[in-house]
């Protein structure tokens, strides 16, 4: 029977040098100074393709940025983050940003006829007027609405106009218009001749009333009873024109607006 002898050889700590299961030698590796090249660990295209499992605390010195994929998942950060040349605030235009279905969009508000939905108009403090137009058509008001018509400041007048040609009945302040409710025309009993009377407003406005007196006769008009009226220009007069020298009692009622 033969016996190899290496297997009688022991380690200093009693192990035979021999691992007779294997039929290997057992070698101690003890790396006094320096390094010991090893052969054999998986290669860099075998660490890439398949993910190999890690733990502890990895620490890396790289000269060119880390790049980390997240798998379609998220990515958690302990601590802050830093980030340099972001400034404090971003331009964002919305210019191109797609308009929900419906909305309203400046040619829409512009073109006539098309319903934009109710409109609320925010005028509380009575800043300025508000116009609205019916387009033809009717304005329906919630609640109830309150007129105020004052006629404290008419003014009734009465002048006999004699002279032939343009006699001046009311002069409205200045920088403001005859405003005429009510007027009458009342021919002298005494005149020898009939007269045409012209109600005006201006030496060269147009004619309103054109009367025929003969003497004795009265003529009046209370126009739209009183709801409504006859103005002239800025700074115009309301003037009667008498196509002979005959008198004419003339009444008005009138205000400056």
């Amino acid at each position: 029977m033969s016996r190899h002898i290496i297997k009688d050889i022991k380690t200093p700590n009693g192990d035979a040098i021999i691992d007779e299961v294997n039929d290997a030698v057992r070698v101690n590796i003890a790396a006094s100074a320096g390094s010991i090249a090893v052969t054999g660990p998986l290669t860099d295209a075998e660490l890439r393709a398949t993910p190999v499992p890690v733990s502890g605390t990895v620490s890396a010195t790289l000269s060119e940025p880390i790049s980390v994929d997240d798998n379609g998942s998220s990515l958690t950060v302990d601590g802050s983050v830093s980030v340099s040349n972001f400034p404090a605030t971003q331009a964002i235009s919305a210019a191109a940003l797609p308009l929900p279905t419906g909305a309203a969009t400046s040619a829409l508000q512009t073109q006539p006829g098309v319903d934009i939905g109710d409109v609320t108009v925010n005028n509380a403090a009575g800043a300025a007027a508000v116009n609205i137009q019916d387009g033809g058509n009717s304005i329906t008001v919630d609640g109830s609405i309150t007129a105020s018509v004052s006629n404290e400041s008419i003014t009734p007048t009465a002048v006999t106009a004699s002279a032939s040609g343009d006699n001046t009945i009311f002069t409205p302040t200045g920088g403001t218009s005859a405003r005429v409710y009510y007027v009458s025309l009342s021919a002298d009993g005494g005149n020898s001749a009939d007269v045409t009377a012209i109600v005006k407003f201006g030496a060269g406005g147009t004619s309103r009333y054109k009367v025929s007196l003969k003497a004795g006769s009265i003529w009046a008009r209370n126009i739209g009873a009183g709801r409504k009226y006859m103005q002239g220009a800025v700074n115009e007069a309301v003037i009667v024109n008498l196509s002979a020298a005959q008198s004419v009692h003339t009444s008005i009622e009138s205000e400056s607006v």
